[in-house]
């Protein structure tokens, strides 16, 4: 889901965590801490992702996904989300 340049399980020499919970539609854009809008993500591209519209946006940018696809991902979440927010008891724990 990202560069992957760091060992994502691990802690950095300063003590900080090496992956971070990412947005895909950030939290500055409304996007909501639910579990289908959060990945793994490491620290350096948690920060970079930041500069784009979603984290799809991102993964275009680094020749992950492409255009068409993340696209498609962004309407399908968006409509997710909707959902979730309108059906609250849809992400009941069992």
């Amino acid at each position: 889901p990202c560069c992957k340049s760091v060992f994502m399980l691990k802690n950095n020499s300063k003590g900080d965590h090496a992956w971070h919970r990412g947005h895909i539609i950030h939290a500055k854009d409304d996007g909501p801490d639910f579990l289908v809008n959060v990945r793994p993500i490491c620290l350096k591209c948690n920060e970079e992702d930041k500069r784009f519209e979603t984290s799809y946006d991102y993964m275009v940018f680094l020749g992950t996904m492409s255009k068409q696809e993340a696209t498609t991902k962004v309407a399908g979440l968006k409509e997710d989300i909707e959902y979730i927010r309108k059906n609250p008891e849809s992400i009941r724990c069992i």
